[in-house]
């Protein structure tokens, strides 16, 4: 909520994702909510928990012997106590070492962008 980028404090915006290697960021990607108020209650550090996890999936070597592991970022957001917990989850797959951004698997009323700062 106190970003310089006044971009970002729209109120449909939820978060920011950037995908980067050791030397520059590789993708970046806008996540907003069709509801302002459940926007609001997401990108809150106060009134929910955000987690980014890599998320590795077995290659299917039965059907590629080369296969190799497939990777997804999945961004949990699960609302704070007293209020019920309301878990949303996002998984963007990672191919190609980007983000995959048109594969996202996203809740009703979640968008996905390409962000640019």
């Amino acid at each position: 909520d106190d970003s310089k980028d006044k971009r970002l404090t729209e109120s449909h915006v939820v978060a920011v994702v950037s995908y980067a290697s050791s030397d520059k960021i590789v993708r970046e990607a806008l996540i907003t909510c069709d509801d302002p108020k459940r926007a609001s209650l997401l990108r809150s550090l106060a009134d929910s928990t955000q987690t980014l996890t890599d998320v590795v999936t077995p290659p299917d070597t039965a059907r590629d012997k080369n296969a190799a592991p497939r990777h997804a970022l999945r961004l949990s957001i699960q609302q704070n106590y007293p209020s019920p917990p309301n878990l949303l989850e996002i998984l963007i797959p990672i191919a190609a070492d980007d983000l995959d951004l048109a594969h996202a698997k996203l809740p009703p009323g979640i968008r996905l962008a390409p962000w640019k700062r």
